[in-house]
């Protein structure tokens, strides 16, 4: 679960009901709760990837004569500790002369 999107409506009876939804898929890794504004990933979401989404939901009331309210949800992804170290090479090796210090011996990447 990401966030709640709530509408208000001062109407009365199916009017003053609406039904939430996503207006606009450019991407497909958010959902929306009709009923009560729950908005979820489809999918694990990765900050590698992309680290910001807008997601832009609606409300759309039950009238005869339907009005909706729109608004963007910004979701920005906080980095995790989800990658490790890697080094370029499994070994590496170095040869240093005797009784030398203060030297700089190797790079590793």
């Amino acid at each position: 679960m990401i966030t709640y999107v709530t509408a208000t409506d001062e109407d009365d009876g199916t009017n003053a009901e609406w039904t939430y939804t996503i207006v606009d898929r450019l991407s497909n890794e958010f959902t929306v709760d009709g009923t009560n504004g729950e908005v979820t990933t489809l999918r694990p979401l990765d900050r590698e990837e992309q680290d910001t989404y807008e997601v832009y939901t609606s409300a759309v009331d039950h009238g005869e004569s339907p009005r909706s309210g729109h608004t963007y949800v910004t979701v920005t992804l906080i980095d995790i500790n989800d990658n490790p170290p890697v080094f370029e090479s499994d070994s590496y090796k170095a040869t240093v002369p005797e009784q030398t210090s203060d030297i700089f011996v190797i790079t590793v990447k």
